[in-house]
C-alpha cells in the first residue's frame, strides 16, 4: 500500500515514523562522512616517506635510543606536546573531566576535546597503545566505580 494510504488513516503515527527515518538517514549519513573522513586522512597519511619514518621508530630497542632519536628529529616543544596528548589519552580513558585534565596537564579544552574525538571515532591507535600498555603492566587499567543505589 502506498504513503499516503497510512499518511491519511495515522496522520500522527506517520509523521512520528517519517520523522524518525529522516533522523535515521541523517545519523547514517554523518557516520558514513565520519568514516570517509578518516580514510580519506589515512590515504593522505601514507606515502613511502612515512612509511620509512615509522620503519625506523619501530628499530628503536630502549627508551634511550627514542630520546635520541626524537631530540634529533623534533623540537622540544614537538615532543612535550606529543606527550601531553598521550597523557590527555590515558586519562580520558581513566574517566577523568576535563576540568581535571585541563587543570593537571595545563593543556586547552580543544585539545582535550581533539584526542577525545580521536579516541571515539579514529583509527584506534590510541586505543592499541593504551590497551597494550595495560596488557605489559606499564599502565594501570582504568578501575571502573560502581554504582551505589540506595
Amino acid at each position: 500500500m502506498p504513503a499516503s494510504f497510512f499518511a491519511s488513516r495515522f496522520p500522527f503515527q506517520f509523521f512520528i515514523y517519517s520523522r524518525l527515518r529522516r533522523e535515521e538517514l541523517c545519523l547514517k549519513s554523518r557516520q558514513d562522512q565520519l568514516f570517509n573522513i578518516i580514510c580519506h586522512m589515512k590515504d593522505k597519511l601514507k606515502d613511502a616517506q612515512t612509511d620509512l619514518l615509522f620503519t625506523a621508530i619501530l628499530s628503536l630497542e630502549s627508551i634511550e635510543e627514542c630520546y635520541a632519536f626524537f631530540a634529533d628529529i623534533s623540537t622540544i616543544a614537538e615532543l612535550k606536546s606529543l606527550a601531553q596528548r598521550f597523557q590527555v589519552a590515558i586519562m580520558l580513558r581513566q574517566g577523568r573531566t576535563y576540568a581535571d585534565i585541563c587543570e593537571t596537564t595545563g593543556v586547552s579544552t580543544a585539545t582535550i576535546s581533539r584526542v577525545n574525538r580521536s579516541l571515539e571515532y579514529g583509527s584506534d591507535g590510541y586505543q592499541l597503545v593504551l590497551d597494550r600498555l595495560e596488557e605489559t603492566g606499564h599502565l594501570a587499567k582504568p578501575v571502573k566505580e560502581e554504582r551505589k543505589d540506595i
